[in-house]
């Protein structure tokens, strides 16, 4: 049988490492959820800015 001690150091460091991967997830998520938005901005404003230029020359 083992000891408390190492039962005790076995449970943390699961906890912990459950706690990291959670964490980990989480930032992943929004760290891709913050990029995609900034590609959709960047793309929204090339947009823009093409309209802009053919309205110029079109003068419509």
């Amino acid at each position: 049988m083992r000891s408390l001690t190492f039962k005790l150091t076995l449970a943390f460091l699961l906890v912990s490492l459950i706690a990291i991967g959670l964490a980990a997830a989480f930032v992943w998520g929004v760290t891709s959820l913050e990029f995609n938005r900034y590609l959709q901005d960047q793309r929204l404003s090339a947009f823009a800015a093409a309209a802009k230029a053919h309205y110029e020359a079109n003068n419509t």
